[in-house]
């Protein structure tokens, strides 16, 4: 097990300043990993176990929901759902406020949220894109969507998704603690996930940078990716690990296939972390074995 620098602590305060002028720039949301609450100041939601959760919003129950990081909140019915919840907007103007936290458009993006429901508030994860069936008819939503929770699962292949886990464990401030804990594979798993589902702020968390340039040079990349999904990650020894990546990005419908080593660094208070120099290429874009559209259901909750 390699320990990082005794400099460590300098150069993440210097990167984090240079992260600060390059976030203003692009224009990029830059909240703490750590903040489950939005800017109503919302306490963190219990990390409650799904399998619990369910005895007290039961099909047909009625919960409200709250964005963590906008405090945008609206109603959702519970229609049904077995590994998780699958809700739909009680009312058009709860659907409009879906689609407002998502900028006005539907998206399979996790978000974090509370959810709040038999007189609890509970951390959870959602995303925002409408699909399968729903039961009320006037409210503008074609469909449902999920909401997960602690030990939830997809309806697809009855796996966990780890960015829903990211996402609850963000919800229940317990994320930075999970990624101080993670091994080094899921480490990894972590940083290119959150590359996907565009929290930049928790892919910083999870690499180690060795310079700022190192820190402009993934923001740029990281801009020109629409979507990234993990097909494999594993350790060969220690801390290098074996990754094969789909990405499609920003320039083009095709799927590339990418495939690299990647190594983990780990320091006694920060836990694993991707070495940015190692994983660097595998953002690049117009390189990798074209692999045409992503497969159907790759990172979505499709039922």
């Amino acid at each position: 097990m390699e320990e990082t620098s005794p400099g460590y602590g300098r150069t993440r305060t210097l990167i984090s300043v240079v992260m600060l002028i390059v976030m203003t720039v692009l224009s990029l949301s830059w909240p703490d990993i750590e903040t489950g609450n939005g800017p109503a100041g919302e306490a963190y939601g219990e990390y409650a176990d799904w399998q619990e959760v369910r005895l007290f919003f039961p099909r047909n129950g009625i919960a409200e929901v709250v964005d963590c990081d906008t405090g945008v909140r609206f109603s959702v019915r519970r229609w049904g759902g077995s590994y998780h919840a699958d809700v739909e907007p009680v009312t058009a103007r709860d659907a409009e406020a879906l689609k407002q936290i998502y900028g006005g458009k539907w998206s399979w993006k996790r978000r974090a949220v509370l959810v709040r429901a038999g007189g609890r508030q509970i951390a959870a994860s959602m995303n925002g894109m409408p699909h399968g069936g729903g039961g009320i008819r006037d409210n503008d939503f074609p469909g449902h969507f999920c909401l997960h929770f602690r030990g939830s699962k997809l309806h697809l292949n009855g796996k966990e998704d780890l960015a829903h886990r990211i996402m609850v464990c963000k919800a229940a401030g317990v994320l930075e603690e999970t990624m101080r804990k993670a091994p080094a594979v899921e480490a990894v798993k972590i940083f290119f996930t959150a590359v996907d589902q565009k929290e930049l702020n928790i892919a910083v968390r999870a690499a180690f940078f060795h310079d700022p340039a190192e820190v402009v040079d993934f923001f740029g990349k990281a801009a020109e990716i629409n979507r990234l999904a993990v097909h494999r990650a594993s350790m060969e020894g220690e801390d290098v690990a074996d990754v094969s990546l789909g990405v499609v990005f920003n320039n083009g419908d095709n799927n590339y296939n990418k495939r690299g080593k990647v190594r983990a660094l780990y320091h006694s208070y920060a836990g694993w972390r991707v070495d940015y120099p190692s994983a660097e290429s595998l953002l690049d874009g117009g390189e990798g074995i074209g692999a045409g559209s992503p497969a159907a259901g790759e990172g979505e909750d499709i039922d």
